[in-house]
C-alpha cells in the first residue's frame, strides 16, 4: 500500500510542476502578445529609446525637481492600486519642455500589466506608455492633449 501511495505523490508533483511551467509560459507570451499590441499606440515602444532633446519654451523646474518627480510617478505607479489624483498631481506646474525632460529622466522601466513593475517582469516603457496603462482613459486624453506640443503621446 505504501508504494501506491508514493506513486500517486510522485504523479501530483508532477502535474503540479507542469501546472506552474504552463502558467510561466502563458504569462509570457501574454507580455509579449500586449508589447506588439501597444508598440503601435505610443506605449511599449522601442523607437522611443533615444532621448528627446527639448526644443520648446523655457525650463522652470531643476534636474533635481525632474529626477524627484521621475522617481515620485515610478514609485506611485509601481505598485497595485494606483492613485491616479496622486500620480496627475504630479505634472502641476510641468509645461511642455519639463514634461519631455520627466519623460527622459523617467527613462523606459520595465512594465507589466499584472503588477506594474512589482513582479520585475513586463516589457521596456516610457513613461507615456505607463501614463496610458495607470490612468483612466479620459485622463490619459487630457494630459495628452495638454502635452500635444511634446509629440511624445
Amino acid at each position: 500500500m505504501k508504494r501506491i501511495k508514493d506513486i500517486d505523490l510522485v504523479k501530483w508533483l508532477k502535474f503540479i510542476f507542469l501546472g506552474g511551467f504552463l502558467i510561466v509560459i502563458l504569462y509570457f507570451l501574454y507580455s509579449v502578445y500586449n508589447y506588439n499590441k501597444n508598440s503601435s499606440g505610443g506605449g511599449g515602444t522601442m523607437d522611443n529609446v533615444f532621448e528627446i532633446v527639448p526644443v520648446v519654451g523655457v525650463s522652470l523646474l531643476s534636474d533635481n525637481a525632474i529626477n524627484d518627480k521621475a522617481r515620485q510617478l515610478f514609485a506611485d505607479m509601481a505598485d497595485y492600486g494606483t492613485l491616479n489624483s496622486t500620480v496627475l498631481s504630479h505634472f502641476d506646474g510641468v509645461y511642455d519642455t519639463d514634461f519631455i525632460r520627466l519623460y527622459n529622466a523617467f527613462g523606459s522601466p520595465p512594465y507589466d500589466n499584472i503588477g506594474g513593475a512589482m513582479l520585475g517582469f513586463g516589457m521596456p516603457t516610457t513613461l507615456t506608455g505607463w501614463l496610458k496603462e495607470e490612468l483612466s482613459d479620459s485622463q490619459y486624453l487630457e494630459l495628452k492633449e495638454f502635452y500635444l506640443g511634446t509629440s511624445l503621446f
